[in-house]
């Protein structure tokens, strides 16, 4: 039969448009995996949707289950090749067709067929409206908008496709559920948040779960996370006494001490009773509060901890504060007995069976803290009295001997404590306690060099030769990266006390180092720490740093006070002296350069100099030498003779002795030789020995 009789008939056209929309159509459905993905078309009076998919999960049991969770598809088709100079295709979208699928309330995509290359592109339609809203705010007042197509259709972005539908689905239906559980109607007693990592949870599961494992975070130094969950809820629901104790036990760790103190205000005001333990945790930490931020003063502050004392964790944890204040109110001569009676109060709870892991610890990091400043405190002292005892006598050989035994023993052994005691934390896995032992040690080891490097036995003596210390920088850099763990952990945490305290520490080496801009930026974070907070402890503790200098600062100050001004320019200008013979020793060791054209100028009272006569311009600057000065040099250059300049004179107005010796002004003076000796050295302006 003939089919001709078909050409005579009226029959609906075919179109390009159509057969394209067929064609991306069957192409478009394989790509889904049917073990993942059940489509489901749209016939009914399409409106934007073509595809609605399903995405299907494989169970626990190992079979494939529908879930009803579901996402849409709107299918484009384009036979014309324009694509744009970054690769993408172009395309213009009503924007009803954009509101009509953000009414879906599913995940929605629109999917693109090039069909001159074969190739399927996609957009989340969300992706869409970030744009959108990014350059084009009204946007919905427009009625077309083009639309880029970069990311072609993968089989990673379809497992990403997939993951995001059963993930909104869960959140969906999770949403659902809460508004069934959280009241009745329209009206919800209970807040409900979504995370970004979809999670959803309302105001009780979150008080709830506070309570629960609320004290442990804490124990671990996650009060953040405490801080954080408490953030995600709406308040409307009335909050327990445990709970206002653990939001406030939570921001006194973080540093918010005024938020600490109103949630211990709630406690008082909440229903219900806490166990005696928790009642004495909350007076502990609402009066260390109060007194850190100035509502309590030191008498009101002791008299509440003293009444805390006892066996059990915070009892000895009051223990502990109140010898730590007994040391701060000691006279100058009772500290060291202070500081040793406080160190015995610590072993003992050490030692003690009842301690718990977190006491022992506790009490450890305050031992090395306290027992290294003894031992520092013990040095300073020790080589004061051998300089004063051989002020007017020989050299004490035995004194000295017992110095070095005492502080070689006493180092090692406190440095074999601070090894025990990281490791027992890191045993435990308490970094909180690790990092602040850590801390400890960084300070007393810095505190130590200073010591050493400034106070030092004064007279020679060959049974005991010259100990040279190690290079400053060398060591500093050795307890930078130290400093570095601990403010990344404290930082981490949130702990704001000790962050400051590193940075105080960290501000300290540094300016010991010379760096004093670098010190400088350290400074202002650590002001802003204290001006964010406002805290009178840390206030004080700062202005403490300010007005008095680092610890290398204050025992100079302190050197004046006990060996004396005159003491201290002895040593100086012993220095001074003794930086120049090196330097002679280094000169003797080369040759004296030949030079063909010389001057020689006397440098009283260190000796003659040879030096080009085209450096004698060099020569002047680094003498200082003013106009009068020079002529007169020249003069006697002219002749053949040599000039004399008095050194002792920072400035050279004129040549000659002039007053001689009875120029010398004391460090000043001697500061000047050494910088004018250095300088001459440096430009090979040697020495030289004049035949008489």
């Amino acid at each position: 039969m003939t089919t001709d009789i078909l050409d005579e008939m009226d029959l609906p056209y075919s179109s390009d448009k159509e057969s394209l929309e067929t064609i991306s159509n069957n192409k478009l459905k394989p790509f889904f995996d049917v073990e993942k993905f059940e489509i489901r078309d749209e016939k009914e009076r399409d409106k934007g949707i073509d595809l609605s998919i399903e995405a299907k999960k494989l169970n626990a049991k190992g079979q494939v289950v529908y879930t009803n969770f579901r996402f849409v598809v709107q299918l484009k088709a384009t036979s014309i090749d324009r694509m744009n100079e970054d690769g993408s295709i172009s395309l213009s979208i009503r924007t009803s067709n954009i509101n009509y699928l953000l009414n879906n309330g599913m995940p929605a995509y629109y999917v693109l067929f090039d069909a001159t290359n074969n190739l399927f592109y996609v957009k989340h339609l969300n992706e869409f409206i970030q744009e959108l809203e990014k350059s084009k705010p009204d946007w919905v007042k427009q009625e077309n908008h083009t639309i880029r197509f970069h990311q072609k259709l993968t089989d990673d972005f379809l497992d990403q496709m997939h993951e995001d539908t059963l993930s909104r689905g869960v959140l969906n239906r999770t949403i659902n559920e809460k508004i069934l559980w959280s009241g009745s109607g329209s009206r919800l007693d209970s807040s409900i948040s979504i995370h970004g990592n979809l999670e959803v949870t309302d105001d009780k599961d979150v008080q709830t779960l506070i309570e629960e494992v609320g004290f442990h975070l804490i124990n671990e130094g996650r009060w953040n996370e405490i801080l954080s969950m408490h953030n995600n809820i709406s308040g409307r629901l009335s909050s327990s006494k445990l709970y206002n104790l653990i939001l406030g036990t939570a921001n006194y760790y973080s540093g918010n001490l005024m938020d600490a103190i109103s949630f211990f205000r709630k406690v008082k005001l909440a229903e219900g009773d806490l166990e005696e333990s928790l009642v004495k945790h909350l007076k502990y930490l609402e009066v260390s509060a109060k007194r850190i931020v100035g509502i309590f003063n030191e008498e009101e502050y002791e008299e509440s901890i003293t009444e805390l004392i006892g066996e059990d964790d915070l009892g000895l944890h009051a223990l502990m504060e109140k010898c730590r204040m007994d040391i701060f109110k000691a006279e100058k001569s009772e500290i060291a007995d202070a500081h040793i009676n406080y160190i015995n109060k610590l072993d003992e709870i050490i030692r003690n069976e009842k301690s718990s892991i977190g006491v022992k610890l506790n009490a450890g990091a305050e031992k090395i803290l306290f027992l290294g400043l003894y031992n520092n405190l013990r040095f300073v002292t020790s080589v004061s009295a051998i300089n004063g005892h051989e002020a007017n006598n020989p050299p004490n050989a035995e004194m000295r001997a017992e110095l070095a035994v005492l502080m070689i023993q006493g180092n090692a052994n406190w440095y074999k404590e601070v090894l025990a005691l990281k490791d027992d934390a890191k045993a435990a896995k308490n970094w909180f306690a690790y990092y602040t032992i850590l801390l400890n040690e960084v300070q007393i080891r810095y505190k130590f060099y200073v010591y050493a490097s400034q106070v030092k036995v004064r007279k020679e003596l060959p049974e005991f030769p010259k100990v040279d210390m190690p290079d400053k920088e060398e060591t500093m850099n050795v307890l930078l990266p130290m400093l570095d763990e601990a403010e990344a952990y404290f930082n981490k945490v949130g702990h704001i006390q000790n962050i400051s305290a590193v940075l105080a520490c960290r501000y300290e080496i540094i300016h010991f180092m010379d760096k004093e801009d670098d010190a400088d930026e350290i400074l202002k974070r650590l002001e802003h720490i204290v001006e964010t907070y406002d805290v009178k402890e840390q206030r004080e503790k700062l202005n403490f740093l300010k007005v008095n200098g680092p610890t290398h600062a204050i025992n100079e100050k302190h050197m004046e006070e006990t060996v004396g001004k005159a003491e201290k320019i002895f040593q100086e200008i012993e220095l001074f002296r003794n930086k120049m013979i090196e330097l002679d020793e280094k000169e003797n060791q080369q040759e004296l350069p030949q030079i063909e054209e010389s001057y020689i100028i006397q440098l009283f009272p260190i000796g003659y100099f040879k030096f080009p006569q085209n450096k004698k311009e060099v020569v002047f600057d680094i003498l200082r030498a003013g106009d009068n000065a020079k002529i007169a040099c020249d003069n006697i250059f002219s002749i053949g003779a040599i000039p004399v300049v008095n050194i002792y004179y920072s400035k050279i107005e004129q040549e000659g002795f002039l007053d001689g010796k009875m120029a010398d002004a004391g460090f000043d003076s001697w500061k000047n030789l050494y910088r004018v000796r250095k300088e001459f050295f440096d430009h090979g302006f040697h020495r030289v020995e004049l035949q008489n």
